[in-house]
């Protein structure tokens, strides 16, 4: 035969916790209570949720921000490198186009014929000097 049918059933140990019955209803007033508790934890944690999606557009918009002004303060030092870069070769081609000219070998010393003499100009009073004005805040430059 099976081993098992040879075998005897346990018995169920028994509890050891007491069982209360209810012999009477809930309430009507903490019935109510644990309704107004529902309701105060959902919008609790729907004010939650919103809280939590703010704070994240909130970190979202200062990091765009941030990488934004990152990128222009790039381009605006590229600008000033490049315009140091035209200021300077343009100085030099200056210097290039002073130092290609020729020297015609055919030049005639100046006369007192060709001299042109100015009449010189009436003499002006001097204006009198104007006392520094304050600067105002609004005036003052604004950093970044």
């Amino acid at each position: 035969m099976n081993a098992l049918s040879s075998h005897e059933p346990q018995p169920l140990p028994q509890s050891t916790t007491p069982v209360l019955p209810f012999s009477r209803p809930l309430p009507l007033g903490l019935l109510r209570w644990a309704y107004y508790l529902t309701v105060l934890q959902r919008i609790a944690l729907a004010l939650f949720v919103a809280l939590v999606a703010l704070a994240c557009g909130l970190y979202w918009l200062t990091f765009h921000t941030q990488h934004r002004w990152e990128d222009a303060y790039q381009q605006l030092a590229s600008l000033r490198q490049q315009t140091r870069e035209m200021v300077i070769l343009n100085d030099a081609l200056a210097g290039d186009l002073a130092g290609d000219t020729v020297i015609p070998a055919a030049l005639k010393p100046a006369t007192v014929s060709q001299t042109v003499v100015l009449p010189a100009l009436p003499e002006r009073a001097p204006r009198p000097a104007q006392p520094p004005q304050p600067l105002s805040l609004l005036d003052a430059p604004v950093g970044y």
